[in-house]
């Protein structure tokens, strides 16, 4: 048997990444991609670990290589489709017309299931090829459909959920078939997107590369289905259960596409940089006054209770048993407001009011701070006033 050396491995695998010319014409053939390097090095660890296990050889000779950088050589990266292309596809493939070549036929209203049933259960091609009429439960709570471990990537039989509006469009195309019959009569593996999916595309006026040189294959679908679970604020184990990943990895950084409406959204979130320091609009949080309105708004509750009669910059006037404490606004900014109208001795050492001094440590405030109007009662006073006023 011949010997595997890591030097031999590594010599073939690099020449399979070399461009060649097809010896009939001018074409060139690009080599391996970094990715495929990776799958062929992957599988010949595996047979090495199995020579270990099985006694054939004391180590593996290949352990301790590894693989090729993918990001620097992506071939075949893929996108997701946004809702609008996602309805636009549906609806051009349900009133197809009839479509079919060497040992496949479908209608448009079973493409457009088919499809519909990739976007919303992440089901693979050859899964989806896989189903037969007893792989659905549409009388279940909740509704499921099975893929048998066979046909699985990691090979378990996996029961994905399906949404109501799904199961009104498979009952008419489940209704007269068999248990054992398939559901869907597809292409083969390499004939689905050239043959039944990239027409459907054109005609829903979706392109197939975009700018970017991203794909919009089969398997695209699958991207849609988990990037829509992404973007919808699912928790990332349960998209990882749908997705039915192994690594939460997998899930959240190869298939999360973030559109790039989404970019423009959070970037509209930071402080407007163009407006004059000093303006009265920009606020000491750094944000416009649109923010602080919603700091406001998120203490009404305080404020509706009674426990403050004005939200007026130093002007607040709050209320303890029928009495009111002036708080007087700042002449410098550098200095905290002072609080007028009750006893002192609750904030530090020095006491003017008859108390017993004390550090200031045992009883200060360890509750959390109340802004109703940009830190004024900020705990720096020794206890934050709400705690003075009522213990809420």
């Amino acid at each position: 048997m011949p010997v595997i050396q890591a030097s031999r491995v590594l010599t073939f695998l690099n020449a399979l990444r070399q461009d060649r010319k097809k010896a009939d014409t001018e074409e060139v053939k690009r080599g391996i991609s970094a990715q495929t390097f990776n799958f062929y090095l992957q599988a010949v660890k595996q047979f090495c670990r199995w020579m270990v296990k099985d006694r054939r050889a004391t180590e593996s000779p290949v352990e301790h290589l590894g693989g090729l950088n993918v990001k620097v050589d992506r071939r075949h990266d893929r996108r997701a489709l946004t809702v609008e292309e996602m309805r636009r596809l549906l609806e051009v493939a349900s009133k197809g017309e009839e479509r079919g070549g060497h040992g496949w036929h479908m209608t448009g209203p079973q493409r457009a299931a088919l499809y519909r049933l990739a976007m919303e259960t992440g089901l693979r091609s050859s899964e989806l090829r896989s189903l037969t009429r007893s792989s659905f439960d549409l009388d279940a709570d909740p509704p499921i459909v099975t893929v048998e471990a066979a046909y699985s990537k990691h090979r378990r039989q996996d029961a994905q959920p399906l949404r109501a509006e799904t199961v009104e469009v498979m009952r008419p195309l489940l209704a007269n078939l068999m248990p054992a019959t398939r559901v869907f009569s597809m292409p083969s593996k390499w004939n689905v997107v050239p043959q039944m999916l990239r027409p459907d595309l054109e005609a829903a006026g979706i392109r197939y590369v975009d700018d970017a040189g991203r794909f919009a294959d089969f398997h695209s679908l699958r991207h849609s289905f988990i990037s829509n679970l992404a973007h919808s604020g699912v928790h990332p184990k349960v998209a990882q259960a749908l997705a039915r990943h192994s690594t939460i990895t997998l899930t959240m950084d190869r298939y999360s596409h973030t559109l790039h409406e989404e970019h423009s959204a959070a970037l509209q979130k930071l402080p407007d940089l163009s407006i004059p320091a000093g303006n009265e609009e920009v606020k000491r949080t750094g944000t416009d006054g649109e923010m602080v309105a919603a700091n406001s708004a998120s203490h009404s509750a305080f404020l509706d209770a009674g426990q403050f009669k004005s939200v007026q910059l130093g002007a607040v006037t709050p209320v303890r048993n029928g009495r009111e404490a002036q708080i007087e606004k700042p002449r410098n900014s550098r200095h905290l407001p002072q609080i007028t109208g009750f006893p002192s001795g609750g904030g530090g050492i020095r006491t003017h009011g008859g108390h017993e001094a004390h550090s200031g440590f045992q009883d200060r405030c360890n509750k959390p701070l109340c802004h109703p109007t940009e830190g004024l009662f900020s705990c720096r006073l020794g206890r934050c006033y709400s705690c003075k006023i009522k213990d809420f």
